[in-house]
């Protein structure tokens, strides 16, 4: 099962790559920040690149959500090189475009890699405080990757601290969703 997944991803991979030199504006950032997303899970270092290069575009094209997540994506890289200085500083660039322009799906997100980071250090009340603030976001959110690793990441948080019905609550509240 695992192989069929990993081979569905790269088959998607790949073609968001095919589709990348035929466009341009808000489709060729949407790829870009599709590739950046996707290649975590592969090419950690791919996908700074592609998160870069969707900076660039988000800001060409004055698209808030797109630099948001961008951003959100380079903060990431850098927490998953356990470089928290510089993972915080991309977060809070990110955090500085509102809700409202940047959206509650990305802005969701931003709080998630800010939770993990906490996780890390160990800030358990501030990393809760930023899993409840994602979830809410998400609430009615449709882009189920990021959600269902928000409450995935929430729950096994909830877990190790042996809240049980918690954790068992939130992963109910996903698949109800």
């Amino acid at each position: 099962l695992l192989s069929l997944l990993s081979t569905g991803q790269s088959t998607e991979i790949d073609s968001m790559k095919q589709l990348l030199p035929r466009q341009i504006g808000v489709k060729r950032l949407n790829t870009l920040l599709g590739l950046a997303y996707q290649l975590y899970g592969y090419n950690i270092d791919d996908a700074h690149r592609y998160a870069l290069e969707a900076l660039k575009e988000a800001k060409k094209n004055k698209n808030k959500p797109g630099e948001k997540h961008a951003l959100t994506l380079i903060g990431e890289y850098y927490y998953n090189l356990s470089d928290t200085k510089k993972a915080r500083e991309f977060l809070r660039q990110a955090d500085q475009i509102s809700l409202k322009d940047g959206g509650k799906l990305y802005t969701a997100y931003n709080y998630v890699i800010a939770a993990n980071i906490y996780l890390g250090e160990p800030n358990i009340d501030s990393a809760k405080v930023c899993f409840e603030k994602a979830l809410k976001l998400l609430e009615y959110e449709n882009h189920y990757e990021i959600k269902y690793y928000s409450y995935f990441c929430y729950a096994s948080l909830l877990f190790d601290q042996n809240q049980l019905d918690d954790s068992k609550k939130v992963l109910e509240d996903l698949y109800a969703s």
